[in-house]
């Protein structure tokens, strides 16, 4: 007799055998719970939560699912604009507007 805590997903490993937890009629998931887990002479693995038989079966490692490489991804490089602003033009000094005197306050009227 083992006492095991189910993983999250609702396996137990016991003895480096991995034996996965199936749905019963009262409860879908086990996580968390504390089980009991028999092994009888012939490697059979029985799990028990609080005296009632769980169904169960042994998952095989080439059944096991393993996540698939991911093919790393390079962040874009951030190109900052040449000018933030289009560039401003400069009136030219024999333009209209440089041909007025600057209007200032005045100080006399």
């Amino acid at each position: 007799k083992n006492e095991r805590v189910v993983s999250k997903d609702n396996t137990v490993r016991v003895d480096g055998v991995l034996v996965q937890i199936l749905p019963g009629p009262n409860r879908l998931g086990y996580t968390r719970a504390t089980v009991t887990v028999h092994e009888s002479l012939g490697h059979r693995y029985s799990v028990y939560l609080d005296g009632r038989f769980l169904a169960s079966k042994i998952v095989l490692p080439s059944q096991l699912l393993t996540p698939k490489a991911r093919p790393r991804v390079l962040p874009k490089p951030v190109v900052a604009p040449a000018q933030l602003a289009p560039p401003v033009a400069i009136p030219d000094a024999n333009h209209p507007w440089r041909r007025y005197p600057d209007r200032t306050k005045s100080s006399g009227s």
